[in-house]
């Protein structure tokens, strides 16, 4: 087992690890056999030397995105882990093979929240809209229907 020792000076260590440190719960279960241990501004890391080195990335990537958008959302996590752990390709094509409910992001709002479909009969109207010009949709009133058509827009 390697040591590893990170320093997050600048970045607010409350953000960056979520509310009862949720997300860096979340990193943790992310990459087996490895234990992080956060004090103040400084994570230990303890694992395999090529998870140290993933972890490494992970943080730096997640401190560029808190940097740039101000917070952390757990979409941006999961989105960040997604992309660190698909066999170090790093590639989007291997990730959306990775977890597939990540293909079915419609949008996400300026505020980060997601719009995806959330019934077997809003991905069939996704699906359509995607790979046709127009899309029908008929159905009970509430169900998503003008909701996903203009996040497809």
């Amino acid at each position: 087992m390697a040591e590893k020792r990170l320093n997050i000076e600048g970045t607010d260590p409350l953000l960056l690890f979520g509310f009862n440190d949720a997300f860096l719960r979340k990193i943790e279960n992310a990459f087996d056999e490895t234990d992080i241990t956060a004090r103040g501004h400084q994570l230990f890391l303890e694992g395999r030397p090529d998870d140290l080195d993933a972890l490494e990335d992970v943080f730096d990537e997640l401190e560029h995105v808190l940097g740039h958008n101000g917070n952390l959302t757990e979409d941006d996590v999961e989105t960040v882990l997604t992309l660190h752990t698909t066999g170090g390709d790093g590639s989007t094509a291997a990730a959306a093979q990775e977890r597939p409910e990540k293909r079915d992001l419609v949008l996400r709002t300026a505020g980060g929240k997601t719009i995806k479909p959330k019934t077997a009969g809003q991905q069939r109207l996704v699906e359509s809209a995607r790979h046709h010009d127009i899309a029908f949709a008929i159905g009970p009133a509430g169900t998503g229907k003008t909701y996903l058509g203009v996040a497809l827009a």
